[in-house]
């Protein structure tokens, strides 16, 4: 496999793994990583708790630690 077939192979699965986050948690991510860039260290980790905090509270996460114990994929709602 070349190194373009690799790259390309390489990204569509990263692509695929992101495309099956919980919505709100991938937009908590973006957040952060967008963030700690931006932002004095102790700003930052205020506002990642909050996120974190937030996103615990949500039916996706409650959906995430189902099928995580019945041994399936999850179906995220965005809620």
């Amino acid at each position: 496999m070349s190194p373009d077939d690799s790259f390309a192979a390489d990204l569509a699965a990263l692509t695929a793994r992101l495309a099956g986050f919980a919505p709100r948690a991938a937009r908590a991510m973006k957040a952060n990583l967008h963030d700690a860039d931006r932002m004095p260290l102790p700003d930052y980790l205020d506002a990642e708790s909050e996120r974190m905090v937030a996103t615990f509270h949500t039916d996706d996460a409650r959906e995430a630690a189902r099928a995580f114990l019945e041994r399936r994929e999850p179906v995220f709602t965005g809620r």
